[in-house]
């Protein structure tokens, strides 16, 4: 794919949600996916406390004779925060999707085949010849797990080509599998065609140790297992010998929970020694047979990202200003598409928490990737530092060169866009004030954390080869937009800062808003670094409201845009073209 198309279908859009003056912490939940039931093929949210699971939608596929199959795994991707799922199950194929975790649809991947693994008879027709042993059931499979990394991805198979149960790993990219070794004889296989015990549930701990449970051909018992040899390496007998865990997950505090099939209920399993606790007592309700369970994301605790170097979520690192009580909290993200633009190619989206994103400066012509960050943290003053690397979310991106080199169209740099979450005076909701940084490296600031969209691109919708000066115009306007939101946002901080040291704000913000209306672009630029240090220095007065984080925030982003700016003229002149007028 060329560098101009990546570019628009590598849109990334991560949300990070927090309240910012009360938090009012929710129920944590774990993904489900249905199997069948009163909505099969479809994707519920469970609450860890209730056991409740709420329809969220159908994933929106069929097998290949047009007709509804099952969802029987899910899994999270522990570093883009992307949801994988197996459209099928044991005895109707397995198809890897990827799944919207907002809306329940799911994109087709790839069937598992390779490696000697057959997974692509999901209509249960019998066209294929497979060993004896296999009962009639043509193959598929029931669960599914990435590595601790996400460079691996792993499902338990089902016949398919093997007698009995193998364990694969799979491209995540194609669906392919890339290996497939036959997993323990099961005890009361036929001597006469050994096969391997199925796996029914995937899920990984903390430590990276990957735990199977067996559904009903193990029921009362979990296992390790080792990824080199699909081999048991350890065994847990569980409390209640009828339990027949479908599948597993782990939740907040490395919490192992399981779905219990037969009753419909949710469960917590202690990995030692056992114990089997049911959550709630309603089940999971309306009906729903789930079997498939995922956390909703990755998470770190709070503590980690106090520290200097602050908490790597892979391709994201979060830093949190001192003085922040961390005690209990913690950090985690999920992800999700949604489709965009509007009729006019302008990147409006309704986000998980229904607030209106808008971006107009902003352009997508594909769907852009949700991924939304909770915490329980409070945060009332200070910066939070996100450093994004849009190269471990889209495959080519253009390199954060300043200056832009000649020659690249300035509008096609990434771009980090930070979506406030302080209060909807300034503009809540609308990304061309608060565009933050460019690809490579790219930083946010604000009060709590909030919306990103991650490479994405300033598209005035003009050539720049065409019309370069359009294009600088559209970006000295869309500056003259951000500034307006800094001066809100420092005069809103009237009431928690001296008189003595408000005015000297409103003088450098005031000043640097001058010297950019006449084009003294390195002296605005000096000034914002000089109002920058000073919010850095300044003693906020307790409040609600995160005043320097968003003074920050918005003046780093309003310098952002006049180096922009001065690289896009020098660019002009260096292209040969003096006939400016504004320069």
């Amino acid at each position: 794919m060329n560098v101009h198309a990546r570019k628009i279908l590598g849109s990334g859009l991560l949300a990070v949600c927090l309240s910012l003056s009360t938090i009012a912490v929710q129920a944590a939940t774990i993904l489900g996916t249905s199997s069948g039931g009163s909505s099969p093929a479809s994707i519920y949210s469970i609450d860890t406390v209730t056991g409740e699971a709420t329809l969220i939608g159908s994933v929106g596929l069929v097998d290949s004779l047009g007709r509804p199959n099952k969802v029987s795994a899910v899994a999270l991707h522990p570093v883009s925060g992307k949801y994988f799922g197996i459209l099928g199950s044991n005895c109707s194929g397995a198809k890897l999707i990827e799944i919207d975790p907002v809306t329940g649809l799911g994109s087709p991947i790839g069937f598992l085949v390779g490696s000697g693994f057959d997974g692509s008879n999901d209509t249960g027709d019998g066209n294929t010849i497979f060993p004896p042993g296999t009962g009639g059931c043509f193959g598929g499979a029931d669960s599914l797990v990435f590595s601790a990394d996400g460079e691996h991805l792993y499902a338990g198979g089902w016949n398919g080509g093997f007698a009995g149960g193998s364990f694969l790993e799979v491209d995540q990219f194609t669906g392919a599998v890339l290996s497939a070794v036959g997993t323990d004889v099961h005890p009361n296989a036929d001597p006469m065609f050994p096969s391997g015990v199925a796996y029914s549930g995937l899920a990984r701990a903390a430590n990276g140790d990957i735990w199977v449970s067996r559904g009903g051909n193990g029921a009362g018992l979990i296992h390790t297992v080792d990824p080199n040899t699909g081999s048991f390496s350890s065994t847990v007998i569980l409390s209640d010998p009828t339990a027949r865990i479908s599948d597993i997950a782990f939740g907040e505090g490395d919490i192992l929970f399981g779905s219990d099939a037969p009753n419909g209920t949710l469960v917590t399993i202690s990995t030692n020694p056992g114990t089997v606790t049911v959550v709630g007592v309603s089940g999971f309700g309306g009906g729903a047979k789930i079997s498939g369970l995922a956390s909703v994301a990755a998470e770190v605790p709070a503590d980690d990202c106090a520290n200097p170097n602050g908490c790597d979520f892979g391709g994201q690192n979060l830093v949190l200003p001192p003085g922040v009580n961390t005690a209990g909290a913690t950090v985690s993200r999920i992800s999700t598409e949604d489709p965009t633009p509007n009729d006019d190619g302008v990147n409006t989206t309704v986000l998980a928490d229904g607030r209106l994103f808008v971006a107009p400066f902003l352009r997508s012509a594909s769907p852009i990737q949700i991924l939304e960050m909770d915490s329980n943290l409070v945060i009332s003053n200070g910066t939070i530092l996100v450093t994004i690397e849009p190269g471990d979310f889209l495959d080519d991106p253009l390199p954060c060169d300043t200056p832009i080199p000649l020659g690249v169209d300035p509008q096609l740099q990434d771009i980090v866009v930070w979506q406030t979450t302080d209060v909807a005076e300034i503009r809540e909701g609308r990304a061309l004030e608060i565009t933050s940084d460019c690809g490579g490296s790219s930083r946010g600031r604000s009060r709590g954390l909030s919306f990103f969209v991650v490479g994405l691109h300033i598209d005035c919708g003009i050539d720049w080869f065409v019309d370069p000066h359009g294009v600088k115009h559209c970006f000295i306007d869309l500056t003259h937009t951000k500034f307006h939101g800094l001066v809100q946002a420092v005069f809103a901080s009237k009431d928690v800062l001296s008189d003595t040291d408000f005015r000297r704000l409103v003088g450098l913000t005031v000043w640097s808003k001058i010297l950019f209306h006449w084009r003294f672009y390195g002296a605005a630029e000096a000034t914002l670094t000089r109002l920058i240090d000073k919010v850095n220095a300044l003693a906020f007065a307790s409040s609600n409201f995160n005043h320097s984080g968003n003074i920050e925030m918005r003046a780093a982003n309003v310098r952002f845009m006049i180096q922009k700016i001065q690289n896009i003229i020098t660019n002009i002149h260096l292209a040969g073209d003096d006939d400016s007028d504004s320069d």
